[in-house]
């Protein structure tokens, strides 16, 4: 069915074309060979069409294998990208925990100024800080350095707050 469906279509197609050209046969077998090389025109045409849509699916097949390729590429990097983020929050929690207890143990543990004074070695003078005062000025007034009364207060900067108190070691 399929085949006779073409040939009409080819014998229509070629009865158009004689049509419009209106050639006239001088005999029976010059228009079975006119009406052959048609139809072998027409289908050595019909090949090529086939062939090019062979190709074209080829391509569509090759293109389909690339988007695939290329989504599941997507999803594992949507994947990653959400382990990523996930550990980056676990992390960010460990830090923050990491901190509380930091704080902790920190707050825990007596001021420097509140310790006695025979757990560090020699005489101290308890001095309360006053708007103004720098630790280059108590070196000056107690003749120490600033490193001893930063060592006796384990101050790591020269930031030093109104009302703090700080020891002061006497030099002998």
């Amino acid at each position: 069915m399929k085949h006779f469906i073409f040939a009409l279509a080819i014998f229509l197609t070629a009865a158009g074309v004689h049509a419009q050209n209106r050639t006239t046969f001088k005999s029976t077998q010059e228009a079975v060979r006119y009406y052959e090389e048609l139809v072998g025109s027409l289908i050595q045409q019909v090949k090529l069409m086939q062939d090019d849509n062979a190709k074209l699916l080829a391509n569509v097949d090759d293109l389909k294998k690339q988007v695939n390729v290329l989504t599941a590429k997507a999803q594992n990097t949507d994947r990653e990208l959400e382990a990523l983020k996930k550990q980056i929050a676990a992390d960010a929690e460990t830090r923050k925990a990491q901190l509380n207890r930091l704080a902790d143990r920190l707050s825990s543990q007596p001021a420097p100024a509140a310790q006695s004074q025979e757990t560090l070695q020699g005489e101290f003078i308890e001095h309360t800080v006053e708007p103004g005062t720098t630790l280059s000025a108590l070196s000056k007034a107690y003749g120490v350095t600033i490193s001893d009364i930063k060592t006796a207060n384990r101050l790591s900067s020269d930031n030093i707050r109104i009302g703090q108190k700080l020891l002061i070691p006497v030099k002998r």
